[in-house]
C-alpha cells in the first residue's frame, strides 16, 4: 500500500489536526520520500515509519509537537 493511501486509512474519519499518533509501518514510500503528510497534522506527536524505505526526510513538514525518539 502506498503512503498516501495509508495516511488516508489511518485518519479513520478524523481530520489531520485531530491525529496525535500515526503509524505508517510497512507501507511504500515514493522514491524514498514522505508523501501525504502535511502541515495540517499540527498535533502529531508520534510518527512511525518502520520499513517504508525512506532515503530522505526533506519533504517532512514542520511538525512542532513531534517528539524525537531514535531507538533504544
Amino acid at each position: 500500500m502506498d503512503m498516501k493511501k495509508r495516511i488516508h486509512l489511518e485518519l479513520r474519519n478524523r481530520t489531520p489536526s485531530d491525529v496525535k499518533e500515526l503509524v505508517l509501518d510497512n507501507c511504500r514510500s515514493n522514491e524514498g520520500k514522505i508523501e501525504g503528510l502535511t502541515d495540517e497534522f499540527e498535533e502529531l506527536e508520534f510518527l512511525s515509519t518502520i520499513n517504508v524505505g525512506l532515503t530522505t526526510v526533506a519533504h517532512l513538514p514542520k511538525l512542532n509537537k513531534l517528539k524525537k525518539n531514535w531507538g533504544p
